[in-house]
């Protein structure tokens, strides 16, 4: 998984290696993920030959939440999937907003003001964002 890619354009990609359903796949996310995005890890993963779908998602997710699990518990002390993913929305748009790790910083803190202000964000990565509104054609 490339960081910054969406789930949808994700697993298209490995339905295609892997010469597994699409449709499937996809019902199979929708049907197990608790969310649309941020549940899966950007890295790269070793997959056994001839997984179904079914399995395919969930070792996806379950290796997400083992991981996500222990690294909120070493820095939070605790684990709150939904304050964690809370947490990679906010990550995600700063990625998307930075032109580098310096400007990381700045980003956050006008997030938290407008979070803090009940503004809505008004970012590019927030307003432009869609399955294939990253992908130039």
């Amino acid at each position: 998984l490339i960081p910054g890619e969406t789930s949808v354009i994700f697993l298209e990609q490995a339905a295609k290696q892997l010469g597994l359903d699409k449709d499937i796949l996809l019902k199979e996310f929708q049907a197990q993920a608790p969310y649309d995005e941020g549940v899966f890890l950007p890295e790269t993963y070793k997959i056994p030959k001839g997984i179904t779908e079914n399995l395919l998602i969930q070792m996806l997710l379950n290796h997400a939440e083992i991981s996500n699990k222990k690294t909120s518990e070493k820095i939070f002390g605790d684990y709150n999937p939904k304050k964690w993913h809370q947490y990679i929305i906010i990550a995600s748009v700063i990625q998307k907003e930075a032109a580098n790790e310096n400007e990381m910083p700045i980003v956050a803190s006008v997030i938290y003001n407008r979070l803090k202000k009940g503004m809505k964000l008004q970012m590019d990565g927030t307003l432009n964002y869609g399955i294939y509104s990253h992908v130039k054609v």
